[in-house]
């Protein structure tokens, strides 16, 4: 599997916006209590459950969408996330329903010339269902 080489996190948990960050094989994260290192590493466990299509039980394990938006829905109206894969990329916007659920408001796959929406209004995610050529080449 490919290598997430750059993060960008718009109002997800205490993280209102961190674009184009990158990463390497090897990363320390250091900072005062309350900054935000444990949300940082929790967007891996979101993700996990996204490709698990486990959204739904993790948003209400973790306490509703409003302990995963930026100072709840009534700051943040989405979650916006976009991992990097060199010239790939995987990205979701994840908004909040009346019923207390998050959903897809879009989930796409990118390469360096192109966006590819390959779902929308979805509960759970379609990655596992899309036979996309850039989702082929991102799991070599």
């Amino acid at each position: 599997m490919s290598t997430i080489k750059q993060i960008t996190i718009q109002g997800y948990k205490s993280i209102q916006s961190l674009e184009h960050f990158e990463l390497n094989n090897l990363n320390i994260l250091i900072g005062a209590n309350g900054a935000g290192k444990s949300n940082f590493i929790s967007l891996f466990k979101l993700l996990a459950n996204i490709e698990a299509q486990n959204l739904q039980l993790y948003t209400q394990i973790c306490g509703g969408p409003d302990s995963l938006l930026f100072y709840g829905r009534q700051i943040t109206n989405k979650i916006h996330i976009k991992f990097y894969f060199g010239h790939y990329g995987y990205g979701f916007h994840l908004i909040p329903t009346a019923d207390n659920r998050l959903i897809f408001e879009s989930e796409s796959l990118y390469d360096s010339d192109s966006c590819s929406i390959i779902a929308k209004g979805n509960e759970e995610s379609q990655l596992k269902n899309t036979t996309s050529m850039i989702l082929v080449t991102l799991l070599k």
